[in-house]
């Protein structure tokens, strides 16, 4: 009896995991200038990587979260030109009849190349959703291989 218990237990917490909403860490990067631009060199775990027309010569980079565990992924991109490259730390874009939903995503940790741009364990994780953005920055040089190291997790609203 006590076996029975424990595998229905197993199954209901799985199927809770499983079943449990979908939400996404999102990257974005656009150069300050408008004569740079960033190239995908590797994705990492990425569900979504690309270069898209509304970004102007930027990458936008989306990871996917279930459940209330931190996530930690890497991707790499490549800048050409030297100059600033400005950071979004965003939660989804998501509507729900008709409206922007407040879907937050919290991040505790980015590092660009091994320089930590923001600490969770220090400062406190940061709370946003796609209207409500971290920004943070980094100085690159033309042909520069970046490595995004970063960890989030979905969050309750603010």
């Amino acid at each position: 009896m006590l076996k029975c218990f424990v595998l229905l237990m197993l199954l209901l917490v799985n199927f809770a995991v499983w079943a449990a909403p979908a939400q996404f860490g999102r990257v974005d990067i656009r150069p300050a200038l408008a004569e740079n631009k960033l190239e995908i060199i590797d994705k990492g775990n990425a569900f979504y990587a690309q270069n898209p027309d509304w970004m102007k010569n930027g990458v936008t980079i989306q990871f996917k979260a279930v459940g209330k565990d931190w996530v930690e992924e890497t991707f790499q991109v490549k800048a050409v030109g030297d100059g600033k490259y400005n950071i979004m730390l965003l939660g989804p874009y998501s509507r729900k009849d008709g409206n922007l939903e407040e879907l937050y995503t919290e991040f505790g940790r980015l590092e660009v190349n091994g320089q930590l741009l923001l600490d969770g364990d220090k400062d406190g994780p940061a709370a946003v959703w796609h209207n409500t953005p971290k920004r943070l920055s980094y100085e690159a040089k033309d042909g520069e291989e970046l490595t995004f190291k970063v960890k989030f997790r979905p969050a309750e609203g603010k």
